[in-house]
């Protein structure tokens, strides 16, 4: 069911905007205050937000890069990641640690004894100074394509969007990452496959109402996109919706959301698509309680539940250029607010001498 997003915000409080595409937001540093960690070239970086001055707090060489290689053999979906703008190095944040991704070709590293000529992905894990954790290699063409970290009940997650054969979830808290479990991208049974059309490209850990936690992965099909939620712990399928279409890569997902929204805090799941749509649903069920439709000019590119100091409960949402607030009120809607171009600090959303006060 398609509403319209409306109504006002009701919270009076200070709020983090999310993180650009393909960063991380988290206090890695230990300042009492989230700091983005972002790649730059093939260089780790971990900056203080634009509202407390934006400067670089550390720096670290990782071998990144946004670009894939041209191997003899390219990797499973590489041309459709391409033609997406899809870069090949990931970062994610798990228990303070800094998680990063690489695709390599045999001839770029051919010292190393995992390399072979179809290329390799791998992910590893450092310290926020750099120092080097552990270390866990996919081969056989099989590409890196998304990252998120969690913690649940003090043993350390990753979930690992791969190019083919779903998502792994692998113990961020053992060397070599070993896996959990690994979970499918597409949970249809009786539709025809095909491995360079089950590329997950965003994962996303949240917590439901149960305090349960959970995993949403959004992935390219070979006939539009599946949206797939399931449990952290067993892998158990909890939902899975499926947006079906004759052109798969012009309406797919960009990035998702896990986290508590509006007045109640009900968990929500928000995927943003290439189309400029939004789609939320309930966190624990699946449906889809808002929808609006956007423009393909301005897509959102990340997103981040938040709560302000008040208790509100806001989605912030980054375009390429500019961010919006997302606010729900008393009625079955919510409002999409811009936030002012060049604003370099806080901007507030006033109605009726309510303020919800942006960091950007």
């Amino acid at each position: 069911m398609h509403r319209p997003f409306r109504s006002s915000s009701r919270a009076n409080a200070a709020t983090t905007a999310a993180p650009g595409p393909n960063e991380a937001a988290a206090d890695v540093m230990g300042l009492g205050f989230d700091q983005v960690v972002r790649l730059n070239g093939s260089r780790v970086e971990v900056v203080a937000p634009p509202a407390r001055g934006g400067d670089v707090l550390a720096s670290f060489e990782a071998a990144a890069g946004a670009t894939w290689p041209g191997c003899d053999l390219p990797f499973h979906g590489q041309d459709v990641l391409r033609v997406i703008g899809h870069d090949a190095s990931r970062v994610a944040v798990v228990e303070g640690r800094i998680a990063v991704s690489v695709v390599r070709c045999s001839a770029d590293l051919s010292t190393f004894p995992w390399s072979d000529v179809r290329g390799w992905s791998a992910i590893e894990l450092y310290e926020p100074d750099g120092t080097f954790v552990t270390r866990r290699t996919f081969a056989d063409r099989v590409a890196v394509t998304a990252l998120d970290g969690i913690t649940v009940d003090g043993i350390s997650y990753l979930a690992v969007g791969l190019s083919t054969s779903g998502v792994r979830v692998v113990r961020a808290d053992e060397p070599g990452l070993p896996d959990h479990h690994a979970v499918p991208a597409d949970w249809r049974r009786d539709v025809a496959r095909r491995d360079d059309r089950e590329i997950v490209v965003a994962v996303r850990f949240g917590m439901m109402d149960d305090g349960r936690a959970m995993l949403v992965s959004a992935a390219i099909t070979f006939d539009g996109a599946a949206i797939v939620a399931t449990d952290v712990l067993d892998g158990r399928l909890l939902w899975s919706d499926n947006h079906q279409t004759a052109e798969p890569l012009r309406d797919r997902p960009t990035s998702v959301a896990v986290g508590r929204f509006g007045l109640a805090g009900v968990p929500t799941v928000s995927v943003a698509w290439s189309s400029g749509r939004l789609t939320l649903h309930d966190a624990g069920r699946g449906t889809r309680p808002f929808a609006v439709e956007g423009h393909p000019e301005t897509p959102f590119v990340a997103q981040r539940f938040v709560t302000t100091d008040h208790g509100g409960r806001l989605l912030t949402l980054r375009r390429q250029v500019g961010v919006v607030v997302l606010t729900a009120g008393t009625g079955a809607g919510a409002r999409l607010v811009e936030v002012p171009t060049g604003a370099t600090s806080r901007w507030r959303v006033r109605r009726r001498n309510k303020a919800v006060s942006v960091a950007v």
